[in-house]
């Protein structure tokens, strides 16, 4: 059984959905406020943006490699989602009723 790392995993996603938002949108608002060229906010907010996606890839990515080396790539989205809302790698059990044949 591998072992994953939650906590890095977790903060990694987060960063990653923090990049994908489209914070650059407030540029102007932004810019008009502190009195500087959209142009700089915009390129300003857009690489600090950057640099938040690549700490969240480097966080995320050896554990979601840990996963992918021990499910396969068939089942790693169902994986990564029990790993992160419940923070176990392992399957729960099955009922014995559950799978029974009717």
């Amino acid at each position: 059984m591998a072992h994953v790392a939650v906590l890095r995993l977790r903060v990694g996603i987060v960063l990653i959905a923090i990049f994908w938002i489209p914070i650059w949108l407030i540029a102007p608002l932004v810019a008009r406020l502190i009195g500087e060229p959209v142009a700089s906010v915009t390129l300003t907010i857009a690489i600090i943006q950057t640099v938040i996606g690549v700490i969240g890839v480097l966080l995320a990515g050896r554990p979601t490699l840990a996963l992918v080396r021990h499910t396969g790539w068939r089942a790693v989205p169902r994986t990564i989602w029990r790993v992160l809302w419940t923070g176990k790698l392992e399957e729960p059990p099955e009922e014995a009723g559950a799978s029974g044949a009717a």
